[in-house]
């Protein structure tokens, strides 16, 4: 199964299961930064990706 696909799925689940939880993922400071249509986007993606890593601290 493609990655893409397996992630719809997840969030269809979610959506289905708990509105709530649905939207504060969608809306989020996270979710908006995630979804950046392009090679901008998916730049910033990792980048945040990045930075969450390390504040975490795994990985």
């Amino acid at each position: 199964m493609d990655k893409k696909v397996y992630n719809k799925i997840k969030l269809q689940y979610i959506k289905e299961k708990d509105i709530i939880i649905f939207q504060q993922l969608r809306n989020g400071i996270m979710g908006q930064t995630m979804n950046l249509p392009g090679k901008g986007g998916r730049k910033i993606s990792v980048a945040t990706y990045r930075l969450s890593q390390k504040v975490v601290g795994f990985n």
